[in-house]
């Protein structure tokens, strides 16, 4: 994408660079040839003034030549005298060859030209016309040594170096121009690709802005709205619901540069595919009712009850993504979520239904590729960053599932897609760890963070849990004041100033610190996950932080201290 569109610039400017490298080659080419002819042509005409006899008619082409010559030599590569040289040159030699062959006895100093009036016509003319003028100059030779045989000698030489530099410099240019089509195909295509990334970077900039438009609208009007609780409540949701959205946005492009890189792997765990069915409705459904349309799940019975061996995350992704493109493209109606048995027991399928506008059978290909928007499909104005969809099909085929959709235009879409996922009787993680707040104990909590935002939020979203929360600014004051007092548990950020969240989780590790260290960083990459875990946190919390998310893995790592102590 996508990845890599720094890759793409930078070889669309070598390209260009090259094709400007073979117009300046070309142009010198033209020059040396004028500049040759200029001093070869002055040169012939003091040869025959000073050893020949005077002939007023050899004298003036002669002239002719090397005046012109030296004329477009200082002419501009644009200008009529410098384009039309290659054709009045050729004109010029082939009038005064044949004077020669024809007026003189002997020919040898007109006839040494041929190869390089050969090569400035195939550098100078089209090749059609440089072939015809090339004829005419391996035809001089030939009638030099017919019309005068003591020209016979030097005739044949040049016959023969005449046709090697016109077999020699007809090859080249043919090279030459199939790698000038080359390099335009080449050009042509990344001019395609840039105006898809331009296209792609407004569509992430507006569909980044629109979200964060909703979270700071919402935060002004909970502001001046804050003594009435059911607006408060309703913004709330709102803001919510918008912070989803630029999470999407910013997951898309990440995951599209690991599929790029081929770096997206599958993570397969115990999952409750009806709770995480039922999850992705419920962050979609106030995207729904604000366009009052209609949003239900249906589950097979047969599925209801049951866990799967799947990744979680991505079969989130796909739906949320397939249910996010439904209710964008629908007016009026309802999008619905199918999960139902397929065959074989291991078979789940999954179908999102919408009576939205629908997309022509001739776009249908087109949706899942990467920055592609059906048009034709819209009529109202809508955004997206166009990732969506080949997202979606990369994961499913990484799944080793399948995709299909059917369309009607102006009356609806269907997905649907077919995963093989083995049945568990295991329970899935999240299950096991979740806990209700009358299971909250109380706890000491170090919360190391060198931002004050994010340990004013942690604080207030920890507030009415028994936990006793205490600041560090950085990690050397983190290390300092956990050895000082006694923590159930610390937070750590990673990226801090005079000492990091490794280097501190090192220095208590030098002392054999014992209480469990959570990582809390931005970074949630799978490969950053698995260093921190590798470096000894205890677990890894992404930021933002959600509440939920929070709690949750504080009482796990709680949990988990206090089996092995």
């Amino acid at each position: 994408m996508l990845s890599n569109f720094g890759d793409l610039m930078s070889i669309s400017l070598e390209l260009s660079s090259q094709d400007s490298e073979l117009q300046r080659f070309k142009i010198a080419t033209l020059r040396t040839v004028l500049a040759l002819v200029a001093v070869a042509a002055f040169a012939l005409g003091v040869v025959n003034l000073l050893f020949q006899e005077f002939s007023q008619g050899k004298v003036a082409l002669l002239v002719f030549l090397s005046g012109y010559a030296g004329f477009a030599f200082f002419s501009k590569p644009d200008s009529v005298a410098f384009e039309a040289s290659a054709y009045l040159l050729f004109a010029g030699y082939f009038s005064f060859t044949l004077y020669e062959v024809t007026s003189v006895a002997g020919a040898d100093y007109a006839l040494l030209q041929g190869p390089l009036i050969i090569t400035y016509c195939y550098v100078g003319m089209t090749k059609q016309y440089a072939r015809v003028s090339s004829v005419l100059v391996v035809l001089t030779p030939i009638a030099a040594a017919v019309w005068s045989p003591e020209n016979m000698p030097v005739a044949v030489r040049m016959l023969v170096a005449d046709l090697l530099i016109w077999l020699l410099v007809d090859r080249l240019l043919g090279l030459y121009s199939r790698s000038i089509a080359k390099i335009e195909e080449v050009n042509s295509r990344l001019e395609v690709a840039n105006r898809a990334k331009s296209d792609f970077l407004a569509n992430v900039s507006h569909e980044i802005r629109t979200p964060l438009n909703g979270i700071f609208g919402s935060l002004q009007v909970i502001k001046s709205e804050a003594q009435d609780p059911d607006v408060v409540h309703r913004y709330i949701d709102v803001a919510m619901g918008s912070y989803r959205s630029v999470i999407g946005i910013v997951n898309d492009v990440l995951d599209l540069a690991k599929i790029s890189e081929g770096k997206l792997n599958l993570y397969v765990e115990p999952t409750n595919i009806v709770a995480l069915s039922n999850q992705v409705i419920a962050e979609s459904l106030p995207i729904a009712e604000s366009k009052n349309i209609g949003l239900q799940i249906h589950i097979d019975e047969s599925v209801a009850g049951t866990h799967r061996l799947a990744d979680a995350k991505a079969i989130t992704q796909i739906l949320r993504n397939l249910l996010s493109n439904a209710i964008k493209f629908t007016e009026t109606g309802r999008v619905e979520l199918f999960v139902e048995q397929g065959v074989g027991a291991e078979e789940l399928v999954f179908r999102v239904v919408d009576t939205g506008v629908g997309i022509p059978q001739e776009k249908l290909e087109l949706i899942f590729e990467s920055f592609e928007q059906v048009e034709a499909a819209r009529f109202t104005e809508r955004f997206g960053t166009g990732l969506g969809l080949a997202i979606t099909k990369a994961l499913i085929e990484l799944m080793g599932g399948s995709v299909s959709v059917e369309s009607n235009l102006g009356s609806g879409t269907e997905f649907r897609v077919c995963l093989q996922l083995a049945q568990t009787d295991q329970r899935s993680i999240q299950e096991h760890n979740t806990v209700s707040p009358e299971e909250l104990s109380k706890a000491r909590i170090l919360l190391v963070d060198d931002v004050m935002t994010n340990r004013m939020l942690c604080r207030a979203m920890l507030k009415d849990t028994p936990y006793q929360i205490d600041e560090a600014v950085d990690g050397k004051a983190g290390v300092a004041a956990a050895l000082k007092h006694s923590y159930d548990l610390i937070l750590m950020d990673i990226r801090m100033p005079i000492m990091d969240g490794f280097e501190a989780l090192r220095s208590l590790r030098s002392v054999q610190y014992g209480a469990p260290v959570v990582a809390c960083t931005a970074n949630v990459m799978k490969e950053d996950v698995d260093a921190y875990l590798k470096a000894g946190f205890a677990a890894v919390v992404g930021k933002p932080y959600l509440k939920a998310d929070l709690i949750q893995q504080i009482e796990a790592v709680r949990k988990k201290a206090s089996q092995m102590s």
